[in-house]
C-alpha cells in the first residue's frame, strides 16, 4: 500500500513538472525512501514532519512551499542539518510552532506518507526546483498577525504568507 502512495505521488510530480521544476533543469530526481541511508531517512523525516505538521491540509503547492521554506533556511545557515532547522528555537520560541507543542495530533498515515514523499522530492531537487516562495525564509498562517519587523512579503499559497528579510538599499 506504501508503494502504491509513494509512487502516485512521485506520478503526480512529473504531471506538475512544469509548475515545478525550471525548464533548465529538466531531470528531476526521484529516489526510493526505503533505499536511502539512515542519515538520509533522518534528514527526510524531520523534514516530512514539518511539512506533515505545517501543511497536511493545504493543497501539493503549500506542501512544497513548507519545504522549501524548510531548505531555503538551511541553505541560508539557519543550522546545519534539516532536522536542526526544523527543531531550531530562538529566544525559547521554536521556529516551527508545532515542534514546541505538548499535545501533538494523530498523525494520519496516509497523509504523513504523502508528505514523506513531497519531502523526499524537495530534500533531493530544492536547488533545482522553482520556488515559488520566492528564497522566503518565514511564514505564517493567513489567520496569524504577528509583529514582525524588516520583511518582505514574497507569496501566498495556500492559508500561507511567505517572507524573507527586506533588503538592506
Amino acid at each position: 500500500m506504501l508503494k502504491i502512495l509513494v509512487t502516485g505521488v512521485l506520478l503526480s510530480f512529473v504531471f506538475l513538472s512544469n509548475a515545478i521544476y525550471h525548464e533548465e533543469s529538466p531531470l528531476i530526481k526521484f529516489v526510493k525512501y526505503e533505499f536511502l541511508h539512515k542519515d538520509a531517512k533522518r534528514e527526510i523525516d524531520c523534514l516530512a514532519d514539518n511539512i506533515y505538521h505545517e501543511a497536511r491540509n493545504e493543497p501539493v503547492e503549500g506542501m512544497m512551499a513548507v519545504g522549501m521554506v524548510t531548505m531555503n533556511r538551511l541553505s541560508s545557515g539557519f543550522a546545519d542539518s534539516v532536522c536542526k532547522v526544523v527543531k531550531q528555537k530562538k529566544n525559547n520560541t521554536c521556529q516551527f510552532s508545532w515542534h514546541c507543542e505538548k499535545k501533538f495530533h494523530k498523525v494520519k498515515e496516509k497523509q504523513y506518507n504523502y508528505a514523506r514523499g513531497i519531502a523526499v522530492v524537495v530534500y533531493f531537487n530544492h536547488r533545482s526546483m522553482k520556488d515559488h516562495t520566492d528564497g522566503a525564509l518565514f511564514f505564517h498562517a493567513d489567520y496569524v498577525r504577528p509583529k514582525w519587523k524588516n520583511m518582505q512579503f514574497t507569496a501566498q499559497i495556500g492559508r500561507h504568507i511567505f517572507y524573507k528579510k527586506k533588503e538592506l538599499t
